[in-house]
């Protein structure tokens, strides 16, 4: 009795003491755009304790439009567990609930054998590469030794290749097709906690870069994904480019491998904008230039998170060039704003 009344007394001296000391994880500015519940750092060598339990996984396609016209989708995916779906942030919430509903009465799948599942996955490349790749290979390599499979969707082929080369045994593959059709109902899952964006990023690029790689030099790469409503004078520049004798690559016609020798080893690289500039963000850690849009910085918080947040984790060897919009004035979602490139400019900013 005592001691409850010391400690009560002890905590509001302490909440008077530090009433003007105020947490603020950034910096004194009270800036409401800044992302703390992204920011949370799992600690990677403890004893996972999972339970088995009763989940659900509900899939929509990113953008309900889209033309269906191969396995790989873009789509999004949230685990169900006791009712519920999980958001990471407030931003996005209330339009991921609402596709989530739409969705809940597809046909399911019933999957009785034990497996892993992540809360979150997508068939998207750059929040594939960007919010689940580096959690997926960590734990395949954290519980190899477990007879429990991961269940694992990617966005191509090539990235269901590469998960097969390294972890055949481990995994439950799935195509984005797959989840579209059905919701999978899991008798018996564990469910493995999602890594922020800091972490996920960091432990891919360490996974990748750790690996050796051939030393053959390779002078100038492009890569691009070659579509004019990126770049709206794109087969000029293709042109410009290999007449300087560049090699252009578009990632989706490479293998894993091939793709980060490429990148790696390359001497001069040139990467389009928006989500091919993940390729960079795995593979690469020498400077390179990124063709980048005049209009797509000073982001509001919800597009800074949906297409921004990558970008800041190479700063320090991107060589920016910036262009102007065309046209000018879109309604597109940032990083997706096309640019024509300033050949001249262009020019300029290799030379020096």
């Amino acid at each position: 009795m005592i001691r409850n009344i010391k400690n009560i007394i002890k905590k509001a001296i302490n909440t008077i003491n530090s009433r003007s000391h105020k947490i603020n994880y950034t910096s004194t500015i009270n800036n409401r755009d800044y992302l703390y519940n992204l920011n949370h750092i799992l600690d990677l060598d403890q004893n996972f304790k999972l339970e088995k339990k009763k989940t659900e996984l509900i899939s929509f396609l990113g953008d309900k439009n889209e033309k269906i016209s191969d396995d790989y989708p873009v789509i999004e995916s949230f685990l169900k567990q006791n009712g519920k779906t999980f958001a990471v942030e407030e931003v996005w919430r209330s339009a991921q609930s609402y596709k989530i509903n739409q969705q809940i009465k597809k046909s399911k799948v019933f999957m009785e054998e034990e497996v892993f599942l992540l809360p979150y996955y997508t068939s998207h490349f750059g929040h594939f590469t960007g919010d689940v790749l580096g959690s997926m290979i960590f734990f395949l390599n954290k519980f190899k030794n477990s007879k429990c499979k991961l269940l694992v969707i990617t966005p191509s082929k090539y990235w269901d290749s590469f998960f097969i080369k390294n972890f055949k045994d481990r995994i439950v593959l799935k195509t984005p097709l797959d989840l579209v059709k059905n919701n999978y109902d899991f008798k018996n899952s564990y469910v493995l906690p999602r890594f922020s964006t800091f972490q996920n990023i960091v432990y891919a690029r360490n996974y990748f870069l750790s690996k050796s790689s051939n030393k053959t030099q390779i002078k100038k790469i492009f890569i691009t994904t070659s579509r004019d409503s990126r770049i709206s004078n794109i087969k000029e520049l293709i042109f410009f480019l290999q007449q300087e004798n560049f090699e252009v690559i578009n990632p989706i016609n490479l293998s894993i491998d091939n793709l980060s020798e490429k990148i790696r080893n390359s001497e001069i690289l040139i990467s389009e904008k928006a989500s091919v500039y993940n390729n960079a963000l795995l593979f690469r850690d020498k400077p390179f230039f990124l063709l980048s849009s005049k209009n797509e910085i000073n982001l509001e918080k919800k597009f800074f998170i949906g297409a921004g947040i990558y970008k800041t984790f190479l700063h320090g060897i991107i060589k920016e060039i910036f262009f102007e919009d065309d046209p000018r004035f879109q309604k597109e979602k940032p990083f997706k704003n096309r640019i024509k490139v300033d050949i001249n400019l262009l020019k300029k900013s290799l030379n020096a």
